[in-house]
């Protein structure tokens, strides 16, 4: 982290950072899929288009 992030983020004492509690720490992957996955699987069987298919959607909101 530069000096001006140190500086912008001030409020943060990063030497307590491993004291951080995670309620959900998954792959970011793995959770679109959990999440999304069964709505693509419907969206794709609805398409008669093969090129509007998507076939990651994790891939496809990113660009």
């Amino acid at each position: 982290m530069s000096e001006k992030e140190k500086e912008r983020n001030s409020h943060i004492d990063y030497s307590r950072s491993d004291e951080n509690k995670y309620l959900v720490q998954k792959d970011l992957k793995e959770l679109y899929q959990e999440e999304f996955g069964e709505a693509l699987e419907k969206y794709n069987a609805k398409q008669k288009r093969s090129d509007r298919k998507i076939e990651d959607y994790y891939k496809h909101i990113q660009s």
